[in-house]
């Protein structure tokens, strides 16, 4: 198959979310010589996967491509990596400097929208919750005028969890729930603002114990789960969902989520990693596996 044929076959998979034929397509483009769209979407094929370090990497490499060719996607990328490495490696400092750098890129573009997801990875950074607010509060606006619906649900999302700081429990509660609900409604384009507003509501609702919620959510999600796959790909939120599932008695699922929770944190968020592994010690024990937790405090993955 040609380059050409080869980027429009990963393309289709990963709108059907097949994401082992999305990273065949996108591997084999970017083994005859490397593209900037082929590292993009080898890169999403990847995270979707669950191989987070490789995800960067590709993801990165691609970002250096577009800066030199295509500013408008360089800044998505900055975003994008900005977001993820708050999420998936806790690494802020980084986290910040990407968001800056979609910032900067923006500001020549003359387009609306992209300033508008640079706010909102400025304010996913931004360690004053009034400040950041504002930041996604101004990204909401822009969504509206310009009648983007991704980026509206996941600047709504945003606000709902930084009014958890400023103690507007009520408010934060209705806008994570509409978010969520008009992403799994198909309002977006993007399987991500999926991902974006389920991940912040589950980050929210675990931080204020409202654990029927995430239950009630968790089980809507099940119809995008069994198509696309686990939407938590972060590894806080996976530790969560793992969680709500081991306390609905879904336990099978349940060791699935939380060893891949472990996997994805076990490099860069130790405290996460542990966190699964005491859920996955609590299953085992109540499955009567009695000398197989201690394998998971080790950090090891084991299987019966």
């Amino acid at each position: 198959m040609e380059a050409g044929g080869l980027l429009a076959a990963g393309g289709v998979a990963l709108a059907a979310g097949d994401w082992v034929a999305a990273r065949d397509a996108f591997g084999e483009l970017v083994g005859r010589g490397e593209t900037a769209e082929g590292l993009a979407g080898l890169g999403t094929a990847h995270w979707w996967l669950g191989d987070i370090r490789d995800a960067f990497t590709c993801w990165e490499r691609a970002y250096a491509e577009f800066s030199r060719t295509d500013p408008a996607e360089a800044v998505q990328l900055a975003v994008g990596l900005s977001i993820l490495y708050v999420a998936n490696a806790g690494n802020r400092a980084v986290a910040r400097g990407w968001a800056a750098r979609a910032v900067r890129l923006a500001e020549p573009l003359d387009a609306p929208v992209l300033t508008a997801w640079a706010l909102l990875a400025k304010a996913d950074t931004d360690d004053d919750p009034a400040r950041a607010a504002l930041a996604a509060e101004e990204a909401h606006r822009i969504a509206l005028e310009t009648k983007d619906h991704d980026l509206e649900l996941c600047a709504l999302s945003m606000r709902g969890s930084l009014l958890i700081d400023l103690g507007r429990v009520g408010e934060r509660t209705a806008l994570l729930d509409e978010a969520l609900a008009g992403a799994l409604g198909g309002e977006g384009s993007s399987l991500d603002t999926v991902v974006f507003t389920s991940c912040l509501l589950m980050r929210c609702c675990v931080r204020g114990a409202d654990f029927s919620r995430v239950v009630q959510w968790t089980r809507s999600l099940d119809g995008f789960i069994a198509r696309y796959g686990c939407p938590y790909l972060h590894a806080v939120c996976r530790a969560s969902y793992g969680a709500v599932l081991m306390s609905t008695g879904d336990w099978a699922r349940a060791e699935v989520e939380l060893a891949a929770a472990a996997e994805l944190a076990k490099e860069s968020l130790p405290a996460v990693q542990a966190e699964a592994a005491a859920y996955l010690a609590d299953l085992r024990l109540g499955q009567g596996r009695v000398r197989r937790p201690g394998n998971y405090w080790r950090g090891t993955r084991t299987t019966s």
